[in-house]
């Protein structure tokens, strides 16, 4: 390839990894040191070459080198895969080795694979006619397009940070060769004065570029890059759970033109008012368990990344207990109470106690039980659809109490020899029976008793007993005294 001599003196690009030899390409550097030992001279640099002060600086700082035989070959053109390596050197992004080559001509044994790896996202590559990955042409020429693009890519520049994006196109005699894609980017690179066209008004869109004007241009960008190339690129990020905790959301804040990405997913970013671009990533959780979201985020030469990790554990359902007495008299007592879920519906909830359903009716449960005499213990279990159940217990003690007999007819003195005894049996005493010396007496329903005695002369012991269904008892004695009536004698009549 034929390469244009002319000087460019509004250009600045990334640094430079000169080739020592044909057989070891971007082998190291071999610099001359002469005079004081602080400066490069290469043979072919003369003292008033135009760009001697910027490949002097370069060579200095390790990034571009001449050759064995103590040259520079500053007219020599640069092939993609070069450039790929001074823009990388320049400005010092972190190597990129992945196990999957972006391009199809680009293996993980080549020299370059990093560099070009890295500057993927900044130097365009080409559609592959054979199908599958993209090419990327890595021996070929560099164009100046090309150049333009990745240099305000990798600055951090945006292309919609040009103020006309047809600014390249309208100015150069031969701007409407500039590809369309990237006459965006093309303007805001000479917007900013990295790069000019020659004295004729051309551009040379796909024209190669010189190594000389290669390392001006990379010298200019670093004085212009969009944010300090070296300060680490301003990203934050947290994690926001909703109130259930199935769905959290990533909130991501960083610089004005970042790209964000979470697990490889882009998130949209923007300016939030506050000087800062902002954008959210929301991940539903299906099941419990921990989710890792790796942030990254790159602006130009410039990446971060942020790991950070979300927990979903499905809450318990709300357990209220609204009717338990803690004591009764009553063998039979209802439990009633409500429950609710933050991850279910009220039908998905079930509740037991001791093990037995509950009747439920939308959110309200109850459940008649029987109590035995003494302490009663209760387990109400509450369990929703993912099985993260609410135990709540409960203890009633349950005393019926011995019955107890009132009489309502039982003399202590008679004259009869035949009395009625009327009373009754008071309590919860369902199924109580009465005896009466030993025999039993009959209660209606009401728990009534009327029972008919015969009595002799004198005292009369009655001992009433009375006996429920848990066993309880009383007994109480009455003593009825029979005095019979005296029949007075008629006194004989004389």
């Amino acid at each position: 390839m034929k390469m244009k001599r002319n000087i460019l003196v509004g250009v600045g690009l990334s640094c430079l990894m000169l080739l020592s030899s044909v057989t070891a390409a971007f082998a190291d550097n071999v610099n001359q040191i002469m005079g004081d030992g602080n400066t490069v001279i290469f043979i072919d640099v003369p003292g008033n070459y135009w760009a001697k002060d910027q490949i002097d600086f370069f060579a200095e700082q390790g990034i571009a080198g001449g050759y064995e035989d103590g040259s520079f070959r500053p007219d020599a053109g640069v092939t993609r895969e070069e450039f790929c390596k001074l823009l990388v050197s320049t400005f010092r992004p972190g190597l990129e080795t992945p196990a999957t080559p972006t391009f199809a001509d680009v293996a993980e044994d080549r020299w370059s694979y990093p560099y070009i790896e890295v500057c993927s996202d900044f130097l365009t590559g080409y559609a592959n006619p054979f199908g599958g990955l993209p090419t990327f042409h890595p021996t070929e020429y560099a164009t100046r397009e090309d150049i333009a693009v990745a240099l305000v890519k990798m600055m951090g520049f945006r292309a919609e940070d040009a103020i006309y994006g047809n600014y390249a196109v309208t100015k150069f005699s031969d701007g409407a060769a500039i590809s369309p894609g990237l006459a965006p980017y093309v303007s805001l690179a000479c917007e900013k004065g990295l790069i000019n066209g020659y004295p004729d008004g051309t551009f040379g869109p796909t024209q190669g570029i010189t190594r000389a004007e290669t390392i001006v241009l990379l010298n200019r960008a670093t004085k212009q890059a969009a944010t300090d190339i070296h300060a680490e690129l301003e990203l934050s990020a947290k994690t926001i759970p909703s109130k259930d905790g199935k769905t959290v959301t990533v909130n991501v804040i960083g610089e004005r033109g970042v790209a964000v990405t979470v697990n490889g997913a882009s998130v949209k970013m923007s300016d939030n008012r506050y000087d800062e671009y902002e954008g959210n990533y929301v991940h539903k959780f299906t099941q419990e368990g921990s989710k890792s979201f790796v942030i990254e985020g790159k602006k130009g030469a410039k990446t971060k990344k942020i790991t950070l990790t979300a927990t979903y554990e499905a809450g318990a359902p709300k357990l209220d207990i609204t009717t338990c007495p803690a004591t009764t008299d009553a063998k039979n007592i209802v439990i009633k109470g409500l429950v609710s879920d933050a991850n279910d519906e009220v039908g998905q909830i079930s509740v037991t106690i001791n093990g037995s359903p509950a009747n439920m009716y939308y959110g309200e449960w109850h459940k008649e039980l029987t109590l035995t005499e003494g302490e009663n213990v209760f387990t109400i279990v509450a369990t929703n659809s993912l099985g993260k159940s609410t135990t709540e217990k409960r203890t009633v003690l349950y005393e019926m109490g011995a019955p107890e007999i009132q009489f309502i007819n039982c003399p202590k003195t008679t004259t009869k020899s035949e009395i009625t005894i009327k009373g009754r049996i008071k309590g919860k005493n369902d199924g109580a029976m009465l005896f009466i010396n030993d025999e039993e007496c009959y209660l209606n329903y009401y728990s009534e008793f009327n029972a008919t005695v015969d009595l002799k002369e004198g005292d009369n012991r009655f001992t009433f007993r009375a006996v429920n269904n848990d066993g309880k008892e009383v007994s109480e004695t009455r003593v009825i005294t029979y005095t019979p009536e005296k029949v007075e004698e008629e006194m004989p009549t004389e």
